[in-house]
């Protein structure tokens, strides 16, 4: 998926959010950006859009970078493998899919290194990843952000082309400690747009140096 996704250039929007009463955003930061991926792997992104802060808690200053922990969008990979346990969970319906579903956890933990550890879901038909569910880890913890908590991400993908399954929606929640108390916090991400590149690289080109794809079904 990495090799496919590095002939598209696509929108990614980051919104941090303090819940209120009613469980609705009670003050929000959203950042957007316009984002592509080299073909050897490098990504780059240009501001769209910033809105002004209405956080009461949260001082969140810079871009979107620091807004999530850095992770690859795509989990799981062929050589990867090895590296987990899996555990096959059974069948089930999710939304109009019916889908396989694995426990994904390291068998061992580096420093340097982030695993991924949680649930995927594999579509029945087509044999790609279309959820996810989990965090990062390393030997030194879980991967979060400078300034942010958030661990534990619900991602689903959308189908893009005939058989591309690309990240689109994004969602973790947590709680943050203020001078006030605790404060419940929500970051939701959305990748849209998603428009070939005119100079895409070839899909057999090679994936050296990209992060780990979702290539084949664990």
């Amino acid at each position: 998926m990495i090799r496919a996704i590095r002939g598209y250039t696509f929108q990614k929007s980051v919104r941090v959010e303090e819940i209120g009463p009613g469980n609705k955003a009670a003050g929000q930061l959203e950042v957007v950006t316009q984002q592509r991926i080299s073909p050897e792997g490098k990504l780059f992104e240009k501001p769209v859009s910033r809105q002004p802060s209405t956080l009461q808690h949260l001082d969140l200053q810079r871009g979107d970078s620091d807004l999530v922990a850095q992770a690859p969008m795509f989990p799981l990979s062929t050589a990867m493998l090895p590296k987990y346990e899996i555990t096959y969970g059974g069948k089930q319906q999710l939304d109009d899919l019916s889908v396989f579903y694995f426990t994904i956890k390291p068998r061992a933990l580096e420093r340097a290194h982030a695993y991924f550890s949680g649930v995927v879901w594999v579509d029945e038909q087509d044999f790609v990843i279309v959820k996810t569910m989990g965090k990062w880890v390393t030997e030194t913890g879980d991967v979060t952000s400078s300034d942010l908590p958030f661990t534990v991400f619900e991602t689903y993908r959308q189908q893009v082309g005939k058989n591309l399954w690309f990240p689109a929606y994004s969602r973790s929640d947590e709680t943050f400690q203020s001078t006030d108390g605790s404060v419940p916090i929500r970051i939701i991400i959305k990748w849209t747009n998603f428009t070939p590149q005119t100079n895409a690289p070839a899909a057999d080109s090679p994936a050296t140096g990209t992060p780990p794809t979702n290539q084949t079904n664990p």
